[in-house]
């Protein structure tokens, strides 16, 4: 037989669960209080990272419903409670957000408010792409050195290409070096230095 599950990421006991409880029924959703999950965590708090909801989620099967009172219980940001979203409509569950009224979230056709959420999802996206160049961009202004650190100091750099220019193997340097081949071509190239003709050094 299909379950109501109710979950509050917004409440610290059970009287306030009752609270919340009383409001899925007052929107046509009876819930027993041992499928209601509860805890008290911050908005920034990923859904992962929600004990209670995972609990739910993993208990949740084909044919159940799903309550939530707000967005902000299903995850961080538009794109995680897009996540959230997609993993019940994998269960076979229905999900209800009262925030929303009474749309299933989790249908086979996407409700308006999940296209409204994955428009908000991409625009979020690409600002977040904007704000990364601009901050490359400002670091590379002021002479910050972006990407990965490298792994070598200016001294054990000038060492190995001092090596490769004695003939010795990439192979060889990488050994005595204790790093990979890989990292003594990309020092030979970032040197302009020119590979010797044998494929093998």
């Amino acid at each position: 037989m299909p379950s109501t599950f109710i979950y509050s990421n917004r409440v610290r006991n059970p009287e306030a669960m009752e609270a919340e409880l009383h409001l899925a029924y007052r929107a046509g959703h009876t819930v027993d209080l041992r499928r209601a999950f509860w805890e008290h965590q911050p908005p920034s708090v990923t859904s992962m990272d929600r004990p209670r909801l995972q609990a739910m989620l993993r208990q949740v099967r084909h044919g159940d419903t799903v309550v939530v009172m707000a967005l902000r219980c299903l995850g961080s940001t538009v794109a995680e409670t897009l996540d959230t979203i997609g993993r019940v409509r994998q269960l076979g569950a229905a999900l209800y957000c009262l925030q929303l009224g009474q749309v299933n979230l989790a249908s086979a056709t996407p409700p308006q408010a999940v296209k409204v959420l994955r428009a908000a999802a991409t625009l979020e996206g690409a600002r977040r792409s904007a704000r990364i160049r601009e901050s490359l961009a400002a670091a590379k202004a002021v002479g910050h050195p972006v990407g990965r650190p490298p792994k070598h100091t200016a001294e054990q750099r000038a060492a190995i290409l001092q090596a490769l220019q004695a003939g010795e193997s990439v192979s060889a340097a990488a050994r005595r070096f204790h790093t990979t081949r890989q990292t003594v071509m990309r020092i030979r190239a970032g040197s302009g230095a020119p590979a010797p003709e044998d494929s093998k050094a």
